[in-house]
Formats: structure tokens, sequence, C-alpha cells
């Protein structure tokens, strides 16, 4: 179980003090980090102060990887990958709008000690209200000049054609529109207000009646104080973010291309009535794929004009699904309503993106350093990627895994013959005089006439293929009676030849596939093992171990997300992938798989540097 938790500020800043915990190569990892990765993100095994203590060693090992994998992506060219590039990009922007966000809406809005007065005041008051409410104003206007003559509003009736709504409601402070809530609170009971304009329409309101409101009777005065003053903040923000959003957008374009804009309306129309009716709708990702292909001649297209910049066809179908835009209806006029919605608050965010990016906000310190964490985060994933994307998993691989963990599991066998030399030119001579037609023995005894060409042969017979080794793989694929290619092994050289194989009735398919997956992971684990623990060798890691203990961190597993400033959310840092086996690799050519498979070497312990702290040369 873990809590969710949102974050509107920079997160958590931590004490003065900023010890180093870790060095990779000229990079730290500082004790500020280390607590925002580890608070901010859902953890198992956190119930005890032995499991937190290893938990946060698995944590600054998992940073320490991230770190050299990012680096080592760096280094090979990944920051030139547009997909890891745009990544990191929108990211960029999105902690810029942020920051602009609060230096135009947050920065500049003050509550008034007064006001939070007069807040709590109020908010300790329930009313009952009298109201009439129309869209029009002029049915209104006409009521209230007959409230003049001493009529209330009670006394009143109205016909169905004239649009007015007659009703009561009860109103606690801070959950109506403020210009609603200041006449009503403001009015004496029995008191006709005049006509009021709110974003719903126009209303006139009579007080009836008051009581003590019991939400705040039962909150102490500093609680409900606090919470006076957020709800005057938030509408004092509101009020700054709508002068500010129509000033600093006056000089931008933002529009939608209207072909455009049908058409992929019509499309989301077909793909989410093909599967019957959904209120609200939501694009999932194979509905996506068929919008994709129902718009093919239009993906590049542009849909949206933003500034200087342009959204594509294909890039909105991505950010509806991936943002999870919620479309009411299937009904023609409210989808649209709803996409235009959708459209207009992404053309606005990407204009404040761009004012943000123009005055430099993503170079502050603290925009920076989330930025870092991010494109960490996404280059070492993106080596990942590359390192998943070339790992290949052989039948050996599955047999040998699958007799491991149940040795009454049948394994093929086979007949091997086996040529090897220690030098390989004598395998690449008897490989090509097997080719040219030569037989076993001639071949054998024209060479056996050099010393320097030594070649032995030597036969296995029915061999399980999970103990053949190097031999079962490189034999695997071979014709019966053929030879393999030349291959170099640990200390000699050798031609495989197949002489026959025996093969077992086959897994079922999907054991077969889930046999197949977990040694695919495997592999690439123990690849990206062997490489992080190269390059922490390359790279001088230290760990500072007196130190790890002495970091407070929370116990709590919470998933914590950012709100952002002008709309949206992210998560408050990247997940933290865990990557702790590389402290315990050795670095081999041959890398045995699976982990628990008959016969593999036990791995030798890595030896870091490690030190103690040393004053405030450690502090950062």
């Amino acid at each position: 179980m873990f809590l969710i938790a949102f974050l509107n500020a920079h997160g958590q800043t931590g004490g003065k003090e900023n010890f180093i915990l870790a060095r990779v190569g000229r990079q730290v990892i500082t004790e500020k980090e280390f607590q925002e990765r580890f608070d901010l993100l859902p953890g198992p095994g956190r119930s005890s102060p032995g499991q937190i203590e290893a938990a946060k060693q698995d944590m600054l090992l998992s940073l320490v990887a991230e770190k050299l994998l990012a680096n080592a992506a760096e280094a090979n060219g990944l920051l030139r990958d547009t997909a890891i590039t745009r990544e990191i990009d929108q990211v960029r922007r999105l902690l810029a709008r942020d920051e602009l966000f609060r230096d135009e809406v947050q920065h500049k809005v003050k509550v008034l000690p007064s006001e939070i007065r007069l807040g709590v005041q109020r908010a300790k008051r329930r009313l009952l209200v009298s109201y009439l409410f129309s869209e029009d104003r002029t049915p209104l206007d006409l009521a209230r000049r007959q409230i003049r003559r001493g009529m209330g509003l009670n006394s009143m009736s109205f016909d169905s054609t004239s649009g007015v709504l007659h009703d009561t409601i009860t109103v606690d402070w801070g959950q109506a529109e403020a210009e609603l809530e200041n006449a009503a609170f403001a009015a004496k009971p029995g008191q006709v207000s005049p006509v009021i304009h709110s974003s719903l329409g126009w209303f006139v309101l009579q007080l009836l009646h008051e009581e003590p409101n019991p939400n705040a009777v039962g909150q102490g005065d500093n609680e409900l104080r606090a919470n006076v003053e957020r709800i005057l903040r938030l509408r004092k923000e509101e009020k700054r973010l709508e002068e500010f959003v129509a000033s600093a957008t006056l000089s931008f374009e933002g529009r939608s291309t209207p072909e455009r804009f049908r058409e992929i309306a019509e499309v989301l129309r077909t793909v989410f009535n093909a599967e019957g009716r959904c209120s609200p709708c939501v694009l999932d990702e194979a509905q996506t794929s068929s919008a994709r292909t129902l718009l093919s001649q239009h993906l590049g297209d542009t849909l949206l004009v933003m500034g200087k910049r342009a959204m594509t066809v294909d890039d909105g179908l991505t950010r509806l699904f991936v943002s999870g835009t919620r479309i009411p209806s299937t009904e023609r006029p409210e989808l649209e309503r709803s996409l235009n919605r959708a459209f207009r608050q992404w053309v606005l965010q990407d204009i404040l993106e761009s004012i943000a990016l123009e005055r430099g906000l993503d170079s502050r310190p603290e925009v920076a350093r989330h930025i870092e964490y991010w494109q960490a985060h996404y280059l070492a994933e993106g080596l990942r990627a590359k390192i998943a994307a070339s790992t290949s998993v052989t039948d050996p691989d599955v047999y040998a895994y699958a007799h491991s963990l149940d040795s009454t599991i049948a394994v093929p066998t086979l007949d091997l013959r086996i040529a090897e030399s220690p030098v390989l030119t004598s395998i690449v001579h008897f490989h090509d005089a097997l080719r040219a037609g030569a037989s076993l023995d001639t071949i054998l005894a024209y060479l056996s006439s050099f010393k320097v060409y030594d070649v032995k042969i030597r036969d296995l017979h029915k061999v399980p293929l999970n103990m053949a080794g190097a031999y079962g793989t490189i034999a695997w694929n071979l014709t019966p009676g053929t030879w393999s290619n030349p291959a170099k092994l640990d200390t000699v050289s050798v031609v495989v030849q197949l002489i026959r194989r025996y093969d077992p009735p086959r897994l079922q398919a999907s054991v077969w596939d889930s046999l197949t997956a977990r040694v695919r992971e495997a592999k690439i684990n123990r690849t990206l093992d062997v490489t992080i623990a190269g390059l922490a060798r390359k790279n001088n890691v230290v760990l500072y171990d007196d130190v790890l203990p002495s970091v407070r961190v929370s116990s709590v597993p919470m998933m914590t997300y950012r709100i952002l400033g002008f709309g949206g959310r992210m998560f408050a840092v990247p997940f933290v992938r865990p990557f702790t086996g590389w402290v315990d690799v050795e670095s081999l050519q041959r890398m045995p798989i699976p982990r628990n498979a008959p016969g593999q070497i036990q791995p030798r312990r890595l030896h870091l540097r490690f030190r103690s702290v040393a004053g405030s040369c450690m502090r950062h």
C-alpha cells in the first residue's frame, strides 16, 4: 500500500547541509537528490528500520548505476536520438512553465491579514439563501424592479418560458464563486441583492437565515485560518492568472486547422463507437492505433499552430492518448466541444512554455537540477532499451533454464563431433579443407605433418543440450551432417559437426513463451550488470558509507505528483529502476544464463572504493 501525494512547489529542500553520498567521475550524488528520489517515489520494504537502511543502500547503488548508464549513453550519442531528446525537451518546457507560474502568479499574489480575518468570520457562518437565476439578465432586471415595490422572492412566480429558475441553497464560505459569496455574506436577513453576474449566468439573492457552520466548528483556529488563507490565495491566483495570460499571449498566434480538426473528431467518433457507447470516452492504445490507420494520409499535417511551433495530427493523437483526455460523449457537438477545450489548453500551455524558455527560466539552478534528474533517467532508459533490443534468446538458453527449474523436464540431446585447436589458423585451414570436399582422415593426416597445425577430434554422444555448453549453442541450428563455421572460445578455436539430434516433445507454447521472457530479462539484467560494473571501475566510483545511515528519509512509500502551473501534472521525480546486481559481478566475456543454470561460475564481488566523511569537504 502506498500514498499518492501532490506537490505544487519545488519539492523537498531538506536542511542547510547537503552532504555528498557518492562520486561518479566528476558528478556527485547529494543528500538532497537522494532524499527527493527516495521520499517522492513508492518503494516496498520500509516497515522496519532494517528494511529502510537496506532500501537506502539499494537506492544509492541504483542512482550510481543510473548516472553511469546516462554518461555512457551520452558518450554513445543518445542525446541525438529524437525520441529521447523529445522527452527531455518536454520536461524542460513543463518545468519552465511551472517556474513562469511561480514568477507571474504565485509571487505576485499577497493575502492580507484583514482579508483572512474577514474570511474566518464568514467561514464560521452557514447561510440559507433564496435565489433567482437566468442565463439572460433582462428578466432578472424586471424582477428586481418589482422587488423594489415591496415584493419578496418567495411571492414571485415565473412561467416556464421566462428562463428564470427560483430555488434555495445552503451557502458555506469558500464553496461558491466569490462574487456570489460576497453578496450573500454582506446581506442582512431578508435583504435582496442587486443583479449579480457569475460565470454561470445572472443571479438575484435573498438571505433567509443563518446559523453556525458545523464544518468550521470542528476545526481548530490555526487550521481554519490556514484553510481560509489557502482559498483566498487560490482565488487571487486565478484572477492574476487570467490577467497574465490575456496580456502575455496577445502577440502569439494559436489556432487549429479546421479541416484536420473535423477529420480527427470524426475518426474519434468512429473508433469510440466501434466498441459501443462510452461515457466518458478515453483513447486506449488499440483505439489510438486504429485512429492512426484511418488518418494515415494526414499524420504529418498540421493540426495546431502554437505560437512559433506546430503540432501534427500524429502528435495530437499521441497527446490525447498520453494525457488521458476525457470525452464526455460521442455525440458530434459534445465531442467537438471537448476537443476544442483540450486543444485551446494545449495551445495556451505551449505559448506559455515558449515565453518561459525565452526568459531562460529552465536555467535557474532549482529547475536545471530537476531537468538533470530527468535527462539522466531518459538516457539510462535509452541505453537499457538498446541493450534489450540487441539481446537474443536461443532455444538452448530456454531449455537450460527450464531444466534448472525442473530436472524432470526433458531436453534435446545431441551427437556432436568437435574439431579443436589452440591455434585459430589450424581450425581455419581444417574448415577450408572440409569445404573443398576433402575427407576427415585426409585432412588430419595432412595437418599432422605440420607441428604448428595441431587439430584434435572428439565425439560427444547424446549429450544433453543444457550440458553441451557453447558446443550445443553452435550446433543447434545446424542440419545433421553439416559443420559450423570456425568459432573462437575461451582457450581454443573450434568447428562443430551436428551428427544427430534427439528432440523430446515440445513444451506448451504458453510455458515456452513465459520461460523465454524470463530468460530474456535475465540476460538483459546480466548484460547491464556487467556493463555498469565496467563503467564503475572506469569512472572511479566512490561511496561515502558513513553518511548514508544519517540521511533522514520517509518510511511511507508515496506516489508523488507535481501540480504544474497553468494546468497539468507530472511525476515529482523520475522513477529509479533498481540496479544493484552490478556490485556482485565479475566481468566475463561469456555470460552464463540463466543465473541458476548448472555449472555457472560464481560471481566475484566488485570492490569499490569507500571513504568515511571528512568534515566540510564532504558538503556540496
